[in-house]
């Protein structure tokens, strides 16, 4: 699955040569909306950045490390790391209109559960310190 991701990625840039700097130049969290689309998951879906040890720095970094997406449902507070499910919702064409319709206490508290399942799970099974932290890209709200 990640591959056909790459893939997609790169035929994106290929129709347009400027979506590099274009993503380059965002802030470095980014949080926007939609309507979610057919047979897709209603809730929220996170990327982040996760640090690895390197061996160069001798400390744990985030260019060492990987990037990885989770989705938590509006209900309940699961987190689904399955990259193929998650990208079925997530996957839209270049114009969609931005909806928000998520309650910001509920957005607030699927952002911090996912958090601490990155926490939890991620940074734990690396034995990252307590000072190393995971990094938040983007996140968008996948709305009824």
């Amino acid at each position: 699955m990640a591959e056909n991701i790459r893939a997609e990625y790169l035929e994106l840039q290929k129709d347009d040569p400027e979506l590099v700097n274009k993503l380059n130049a965002l802030p470095g969290q980014v949080f926007s909306g939609r309507v979610h689309v057919n047979n897709g998951m209603v809730g929220a879906f996170f990327c982040y950045r996760l640090p690895a040890w390197c061996e160069t720095t001798q400390d744990y970094t985030l260019d060492a490390g990987t990037t990885r997406w989770y989705f938590c449902p509006l209900s309940g507070n699961t987190v689904i790391e399955d990259v193929g499910t998650i990208h079925k919702s997530v996957k839209t064409e270049k114009v969609v209109d931005r909806v928000c319709t998520i309650v910001r206490p509920r957005l607030i508290e699927m952002r911090k559960n996912v958090h601490s399942h990155v926490k939890n799970t991620y940074l734990a099974s690396v034995n990252a310190p307590l000072n190393v932290k995971a990094k938040l890209v983007c996140w968008m709200e996948l709305g009824e």
